[in-house]
């Protein structure tokens, strides 16, 4: 992709390829909303979607209106980190499904290449480049998640006529345990999606 070429150069191509999809995103906003401006550092609002306006009058795909934990900005900015930390991820799964040396020598590597203090370093490696960015003044932490598996589905129920009250409704995909009670009642279980967040 032109937004994401190989070398990526950090300090350059980041934040030109963050303000393009702002661009694309604020484009699209006008073409719908004609009235309201897009502010890529508004914290989105969530819009939702009626089930079934017959069928479930009161029942939509969403959160209820809840307000957006980070900014448009911001996530653009989480997206394309995450793109490019599986890109330099993927250098490694590329190098391991190699047939032979040969093609492991031909093989050109993905590279981040960030200038930290005029020096320019060149990653290959997720860890490298999270190293860089704390070497460029960024805070860098990692945390263990767990949730309960939902694909991103929400629900709510309308709770007054105006849509100013909702009431959110836990989802989650539950599956079976493979474990039965004397009765031979299949134990189900909520299934959990972990990671770390960075």
């Amino acid at each position: 992709s032109s937004l994401i070429p190989d070398p990526f150069l950090f300090n350059s191509h980041f934040p030109r390829a963050v303000q393009h999809r702002l661009d694309e995103q604020s484009n699209k906003s006008s073409n719908i909303n004609n009235d309201d401006e897009f502010d890529p550092d508004a914290y989105p609002v969530d819009i939702p979607r009626p089930v079934n306006k017959t069928l479930l009058p009161d029942l939509y795909f969403g959160y209820g209106g809840a307000l957006g934990t980070h900014t448009h900005r911001e996530m653009l900015q989480n997206r394309l980190l995450a793109i490019l930390l599986n890109r330099l991820g993927a250098n490694d799964l590329e190098m391991t499904f190699c047939a032979s040396s040969s093609e492991k020598n031909e093989k050109k590597s993905f590279a981040i290449h960030v200038e930290v203090n005029q020096k320019t370093t060149i990653c290959t490696r997720p860890y490298e480049f999270v190293s860089s960015l704390s070497q460029l003044g960024y805070h860098v932490s990692v945390t263990p998640k767990l949730n309960i598996t939902s694909f991103g589905l929400g629900l709510c129920v309308k709770e007054d006529d105006e849509g100013k009250r909702w009431s959110n409704i836990p989802v989650g995909v539950v599956i079976k345990s493979g474990y039965e009670d004397e009765n031979g009642r299949m134990a189900m279980v909520a299934l959990p999606h972990g990671g770390l967040v960075l």
